[in-house]
């Protein structure tokens, strides 16, 4: 669901060499629900499921549409928002403002973070600084995760995680990429408590992933694919019998007409979450349908009756670490449960599923926790209709921490100094047993790594500035070894653009720029008719295409929005890049008849804007 132009629940074996956590908490997962091994699924709905409706609002903050997004109650589940296919690089008074309202009025409001499908894809996607490797994408997503919060603050409830692989690993009986997105998901959920996680594979995923994220989007397409779905659409059997809390289908290209169809059809698939649009390609998510079709998705996807379960049998504490708390229970004695939601001090952090259930009855342990501390569990049973039985508190003490503190890292160095990045390499220091390691810069909590990761590629340095690392060793059981001697780094700041130059032949367009720092978009915009009341307005020029990165785009409606169409090119408009060097190269018959266009070269997101100043070039030739 990329935006071009346009709890800690997870498994203990989340812990990758690939794995990488934002911020300070030692602790590697949250939540390790037991997987099921024979004995109790999920039972018949005596009601209908209760869905909500959860909707990719990429449009803009200043939209009409807002107030109506903000008021639709408690049928909307969640809303995602998109700055700059993230967070941007700095807060937005006017994002802020619809972020806020949302919030307070109880809506949950996830922040947009792409994936690059971990490097898994064909062709192979690149970070912001180049890399294609998993590492660092799961290092660009955490520092994403962590600049909407810094942003954004209390007001972001979660994450959805775009373009997320749907095979299990990239080798057969591998599951490194769902441990991976599982990983982040304990990321998400250890440093902010009750933070929703949402994965978009966009497509029906294996059982591997059902503990990867709160919230796995499996279906991402058109209507007329959705009602009459391929084999590899379809939902697998495993869904069918999984909290419906797990799953959102997002359904664009849907005719009014068909929401009866669509929203039958998503109850069927055991949708808890769902999103019918009217829109379309090639952005089906920068609009909101209208009053009256919202109002009627909104109907049809609550329940008419709620029945409530029994509740959860002999909860209670099973066992105690120093970071972690076992619980178990036996399912309701009615068996009318769809799903067990677990809260600590009061804020929901995990719900676990009944296909989850064994012989010996359900079983979860919630990790992440501080040694030598107070805290209180529920486990309250979930009904179909989303209905929760009333739950007795559970309080217990983490255990004290104990063994050997491991040894402090050695021999840490920064290399590859660019501008906003360098790479932080180290070695293991002598003493206990190492579970990750926590990298602050300029003393703030910046990263958190496996044992097995001992470099990094950091980028989202300030720039012009000095950049000051430690690096700390961080036991199983929470001891910390002292950090490391500080290093530091001059990081520069090379002017953001330089040595634009466009070349306007009657056949070929050749335009040029050096992009010095690695923005989260390179923009060439295109003025044909020397006229800013047409095309997108921007630094004093309308226009009509736009080349993001390596794509070429057609103002797609003409009335200032950011709405763009891909044009179709034998190749792609990028034809070299070479140490942030670019040379497009469009047919210019493409621009149509005009002998004079208009240029403007920007960049945007990551790092503070910067945009040329205009370009004018006659045809020649």
């Amino acid at each position: 669901m990329k935006t071009s132009a346009l709890s800690r629940v997870v498994l203990a074996a989340a812990l990758t060499a690939v794995g990488v956590m934002v911020g300070a908490t030692p602790a590697l997962a949250h939540s390790t629900p037991a997987h099921a091994s024979g004995g109790q699924h999920a039972p018949a709905a005596s009601s209908p499921i209760a869905q909500k409706l959860a909707a990719a609002a990429y449009i803009s903050p200043t939209d009409a549409a807002w107030p109506r997004l903000i008021t639709t109650g408690p049928s909307l589940g969640f809303v995602v928002v998109n700055v700059s296919n993230g967070p941007g690089s700095a807060a937005v008074d006017s994002w802020k403002t619809v972020i806020d309202q949302a919030h307070a009025a109880g809506v949950k409001v996830l922040g947009y973070v792409d994936t690059g499908y971990l490097g898994g894809s064909v062709p192979v996607r690149t970070t912001r600084l180049g890399d294609t490797d998993a590492t660092s994408w799961m290092v660009q997503a955490e520092q994403d995760v962590d600049r909407w919060y810094s942003f954004y603050g209390g007001s972001i409830d979660g994450i959805f995680f775009d373009d997320g692989m749907n095979t299990c690993g990239p080798t057969a009986g591998s599951t490194a990429f769902s441990d991976d997105y599982r990983y982040l998901t304990g990321v998400l959920h250890d440093q902010h408590l009750g933070a929703l996680s949402v994965l978009n594979p966009g497509i029906t995923v294996p059982q591997c992933y059902e503990d990867s994220a709160d919230v796995l989007a499996t279906f991402e397409g058109p209507a007329s694919s959705y009602l009459a779905p391929t084999a590899d659409l379809a939902p697998l059997p495993w869904q069918a019998k999984a909290d419906p809390d797990k799953f959102w289908n997002i359904v664009y290209d849907v005719d009014q007409s068909q929401l009866p169809a669509v929203m039958a059809a998503s109850k069927a698939n055991n949708a808890g979450y769902i999103y019918a649009t009217d829109d379309d390609l090639p952005n089906p998510y920068d609009t909101i349908p209208a009053a009256d079709y919202w109002a009627q998705e909104s109907a049809l996807a609550t329940p008419q009756h709620t029945v409530a379960p029994h509740a959860a049998v002999g909860a209670a504490v099973r066992s105690r670490t120093a970071t972690s708390v076992t619980l178990d229970w036996q399912p309701s004695s009615k068996a009318d449960a769809v799903a067990y939601d677990i809260y600590e001090n009061g804020t929901k952090i995990a719900s676990i599923g009944t296909d989850h259930a064994t012989r010996r009855g359900l079983q979860t342990t919630v990790t992440g926790l501080t040694p030598s501390h107070a805290y209180s569990f529920q486990v309250r049973a979930r009904s179909a209709s989303g209905a929760q039985a009333p739950a007795r508190t559970l309080r217990t003490f983490t255990r004290a921490a104990t063994g050997v503190a491991p040894g402090t890292p050695t021999g840490v160095t920064v290399t590859g100094i660019a501008a906003g990045s360098a790479t932080l390499s180290w070695h293991a220091g002598r003493g206990g047993s190492v579970a990750g390691y926590e990298v602050t810069v300029n003393g703030a909590p910046t990263l958190t790594l496996p044992a097995s990761v001992t470099s990094v590629h950091i980028g989202g340095l300030a720039l012009g500035a000095d950049a000051t690392f430690t690096v700390t060793a961080v036991g199983d059981d929470g001891k910390s070894s002292p950090p490391s001697a500080p290093v530091t780094a001059a990081i520069p700041s090379p002017t953001p653009i330089t040595n634009a130059a466009v070349d306007f032949g009657a056949v070929t367009t050749t335009l040029s720029a050096d992009y010095n720092v690695a923005f989260s978009f390179d923009h060439v915009f295109i003025d044909t008719d020397s006229s800013t009341a047409t095309g997108y307005q921007t630094s004093g020029v309308g226009a009509e295409f736009m080349i993001e990165n390596g794509t070429l785009y057609r103002d797609a409606d003409d009335s200032n929005s950011w709405n763009w169409a891909p044009v179709a090119l034998d190749a792609g408009p990028l034809i070299s890049s070479t140490g942030g060097h670019y040379v497009w190269q469009v047919p210019s018959s493409v621009l149509g008849s005009t002998t004079s266009i208009t240029v403007v070269f920007s960049g945007t997101g990551s790092y503070p804007d910067y945009t040329l100043a205009p370009i004018t070039a006659q045809q020649h030739g």
